[in-house]
């Protein structure tokens, strides 16, 4: 644009000086002349945000309260003498990058410096999506910049090869013995408190019965509550999945709801519990039990206030997010990674803070020391433990570069050979914990700067950081493993962590990164799912490669078993660290399964991944490739109709007529009447054959013909049976078993939403294939990723739970060994007896003559049922018994 003259100066703003030098080093790699200070005489500046102005979205949010209208008033005379240096520059392009600093720190302010600059061209960079913003923040963007002019996801700038493979990676940790022993103290008077609520003595109106009155009342009213309170009405279903509630009218069990209920969800209705019916009540044992849960709540990090119960701070968190147990795996960790790596192991720690300043709470002394979980702390490790001890490594943050005297000699020496001021560096006496720091003439700027390169050179194979240095804008692009024990969760900050080990480094073309998250489970606390929860949020929306080479988001990239709703089952731990590390080994994998350089859509699919403890992935897909017969109303057996799958189509059995031909009743008399008799049968057909008819043939074959016909009706009978003990036997080998299964819900969804003009294409773009984790993947291909959307909802509505159902589509199946002969000949003559009925939800097979099309073509079997209805009643209390009540069911998303 300067060359062009479209305008006439650049200026990019920056969130801190390690971007504002980026800037500046790549626009002199262009070949301008880049200014760094607040005088525009250069074609390129490059500024922080911070030269402008130090914004303070709290004064920002009074102004507006205040109703001031201007706000540039309160910059400080620098910032409003740069404003006019940018008018007077006149046609200039803004940069403004990681331009969502503006969107949660400076806010409107921003707008109003804009209309100061009539013609400036404004460009924003940013790498949190728009998907991911909260709608204050999407409402300021549009604002600001107008809409996004050019966007790429993640998985695609690696795909082009701009960034380098990788994959994600968690190691799951208890809390270590001291620290369990404190929490399962904290715990026990809250599962106290949640036990004594389910007697019906406590309250004048008690706790189960008031959520009957809450939630059963009517379908409206849970209608409203899905609508006003969706955190209400999840809490709601999570009770009645643990038997605690009965099924609200309207209400379904997604995956969120297959799960006993949380603390939180025990909060929010005993909130409600309280504020409607306990403390309204002058009854002194309502009195009592407010009491009584007030005092319980600080245990889990709330508080009773005359409002409510209000979430407050909790040491539980604290214990979990600092855990020793986390600093102990991130040892593993970098132990596991130098076998792996050996000399070319760059490691990246990165940290919430430095070393604790704040003493520890009261309640905590003798759970936690006063350093666990800092960067100091995670240094001292390291030089301690013997598996890692010789591995070089340093510690770097705003404040101070430390680590052991031999590393920090060598620092001081690669220092040496580049700048003078090595002369005025010291190494200080070791601490109690053998840790020196390097000491002298510099500041962060300048020492960053070294120690990455030393770094870089091998110097240090391990750097322990804080988020606040490290995090953003920091480039060393050698990092190839990265442990993340930081407690931060936004997509911003995700985003920066991970970006330190994704840049692609020259002298390693064939890089593939590690980057681990570390995080603490207390599975029998109530509130010991939260570091877990805080993993959840660090991977939602974030893409990457999984163990099956599939590029998915959440944490089901970790691992393919894990649940966004709650942690795996602390026995599995050691497996899934074990799994982890097994990922880790092999870097040539990850690079071959992200395809770099290979066509792709930028485009995500939803994909059902389906898993079941008693059943194999082929049990899971089902048959695929032959439709069987089923049984359909009043046991009569039906086929699925063939269309273009097969030509394959039982003959449905009819009984045949019981009126034979005189000559068919003769032969089948033969074998039932004396042997005179049938000589005598024989020689009048020889004779008759023969022209000749004798008095006493006639006499004969009279008898005989008198003898047939008297035992004809049972003779008759007896080969009507013995055919339709043959044909009950070839059609009960081709009525199924066991249900459908996977393949054939799948393609009734795919073709009846196909046929209502839903979806682009139907069971054509099926895509089953089995993972390494023994689960099913379910996803339809080529389609919009609103389209995959749709159909993997209404399939999961398929798979589901029917308990939560409101119509039913029912498939019954026999038991072929135990079948009796009298079952095999009815089955002969069309008529059988199940064994076993299926049933599924209809609410995702709609009430229409397409899905009826769809499921009388791929599944055949039952009409459909209310469960309103006596029958459906009956089907619920029958699918209550089925074992396909064992299937795991998960929604996840997919990047091709």
């Amino acid at each position: 644009m300067l060359r062009t003259g479209e305008v006439a100066r650049v200026v990019a703003f920056a969130p801190n000086t390690a971007i504002q030098s980026q800037w500046e080093s790549q626009g002199r790699a262009f070949g301008l002349e880049v200014g760094t200070d607040r005088v525009l005489d250069e074609a390129m500046s490059a500024l922080t945000y911070q030269s402008l102005a130090v914004f303070d979205a709290d004064a920002e949010a009074t102004d507006a309260e205040r109703g001031r209208r201007n706000p540039l008033g309160r910059l400080h005379e620098n910032g409003r003498a740069l404003v006019e240096e940018l008018r007077r520059a006149g046609r200039i392009l803004l940069i403004l990058d990681e331009c969502h600093h503006l969107l949660e720190v400076w806010g409107r302010l921003l707008g109003e410096i804009l209309e100061e600059l009539p013609e400036a061209r404004v460009l924003g960079l940013t790498a949190t999506p728009p998907t991911l913003m909260s709608a204050e923040q999407s409402m300021l963007r549009t604002q600001l910049f107008g809409e996004v002019a050019f966007a790429a996801s993640i998985p695609a700038v690696v795909r082009e090869g701009d960034l380098a493979p990788f994959q994600e990676l968690a190691w799951v940790v208890l809390p270590t013995p001291r620290e369990r022993d404190w929490l399962d103290e904290s715990a026990q008077r809250f599962t106290e408190l949640t036990t004594a609520l389910l007697d019906p003595k406590h309250g004048t109106t008690a706790f189960l019965p008031w959520l009957d009155e809450r939630f059963l009342a009517s379908s409206h009213a849970f209608e409203r509550i899905l609508a006003r309170e969706p955190e209400l009405a999840d809490a709601a279903l999570r009770f009645h999945y643990a038997g605690l509630l009965g099924l609200p009218p309207g209400g379904h069990l997604a995956e969120q709801h297959r799960q006993g209920p949380t603390a939180d969800d025990w909060v929010l209705l005993l909130n409600k519990w309280i504020l409607e019916c306990v403390q309204p009540s002058t009854a002194a044992h309502d009195k009592a039990l407010v009491q009584a849960v007030r005092d319980v709540l600080p245990a889990i990090g709330f508080t009773w206030t005359k409002r409510g119960i209000r979430r407050g701070r909790t040491p539980v968190d604290r214990v979990l997010a600092r855990s020793a147990a986390k600093v102990t795996a991130a040892v593993s960790i970098v132990d596991a990674e130098q076998v792996i790596l050996g000399p070319r192991l760059r490691m990246l720690v990165l940290c919430d803070y430095e070393r604790a300043s704040a003493t520890l709470p009261a309640t905590l002394a003798g759970v936690l020391e006063q350093q666990t979980g800092s960067a100091y702390d995670v240094l001292v490790a390291l030089s301690r433990d013997a598996s890692t001890a010789a591995i070089p490594a340093l510690m770097v943050t705003a404040k101070v570069v430390a680590g052991l005297p031999e590393t920090l000699t060598r620092l001081r020496a690669h220092v040496a050979e580049s700048d003078p001021l090595a002369a005025t560096l010291q190494i200080t006496q070791p601490d109690q914990d053998g840790i020196a720091r390097l000491e002298g003439s510099w500041t962060s700027r300048v020492w960053v700067r070294h120690v990455t390169a030393f770094f870089e050179a091998g110097g240090a194979q391990v750097l322990v950081g804080t988020r606040a240095l490290l995090g953003e804008g920091w480039d060393a692009r050698t990092v190839n493993s990265l442990i993340d024990l930081t407690t931060v969760t936004s997509s911003t900050s995700v985003v920066q962590t991970r970006g330190r080990a994704l840049r692609t480094d020259p002298g390693d073309p064939e890089k593939a990164s590690n980057n681990w998250t570390v995080t603490c489970v207390a599975p029998d606390h109530p509130r010991g799912d939260r570091d877990w929860h805080r993993l959840v949020d660090k991977h939602q929306g974030y893409f990457s490669l999984d163990g099956d080479g599939d590029i998915v988001d959440g944490v089901a990239h970790l691992d393919s078993s894990f649940s966004p709703y709650r942690p795996p089952a602390s026995d599995r731990f050691d497996a899934v660290n074990a799994a982890a590390v097994a990922r880790a080994q092999d870097r040539l994998v990850v690079r071959e399964g992200w395809r770099v350089g290979e066509p792709y859509r930028d485009q995500t699919s939803s994909t059902l991944r389906v898993t079941s403890p008693t059943l194999d992935p082929d049990s899971i897909i089902g048959r695929t490739t032959m439709p069987f017969a089923v049984l359909g109303p009043k046991g009569r057996v039906v086929a699925p109709s063939a269309g273009s799958q097969s030509s394959w189509s039982p003959a449905l059995p009819r009984r045949e007529s019981s009126r034979l031909t005189l000559h068919q009743h003769v032969t089948a008399a033969v074998a039932s009447v004396p042997a005179g008799i049938g000589g005598g049968m024989a020689a009048v057909e020889m004779s008759a054959s023969n022209g000749v008819v004798t008095g006493a043939t006639v006499g004969v074959a009279f008898a005989g013909w008198l003898a047939a016909r008297l035992a004809l009706p049972r003779i008759s009978s007896y080969f009507e049976r013995r055919k339709a003990r043959r044909r009950g036997r070839r059609i009960i080998a081709e009525i199924g078993t066991e249900p459908p299964g996977l393949f054939r819900l799948a393609a009734v969804v795919a073709d009846g939403m196909r046929r209502r003009g839903q979806l682009s294409r139907g069971a054509e773009a099926l895509d089953l294939h089995a993972d390494q984790s023994g689960g099913v993947r379910c996803v339809l291909r080529d389609v919009s990723a609103h389209e995959s959307e749709l159909f993997a909802k209404n399939l999961d509505t398929v798979l589901g739970p029917v308990s939560s159902a409101w119509g039913l589509r029912g498939v019954q199946v026999v038991a072929r060994s135990d079948l009796t002969t009298a079952e095999v000949e009815a089955a002969g003559f069309g008529q059988i007896a199940a064994h076993r009925t299926f049933w599924y939800a209809s609410e995702g097979l709609k009430v229409s003559p397409e899905y009826d099309a769809a499921w009388s073509e791929w599944v055949g079997g039952l009409e459909r049922i209310s469960t309103r209805s006596a029958r459906g009643q009956q089907a619920l209390a029958e699918a209550a018994k089925t074992d396909r009540d064992d299937l795991v069911v998960v929604l996840r998303q997919h990047w091709s």
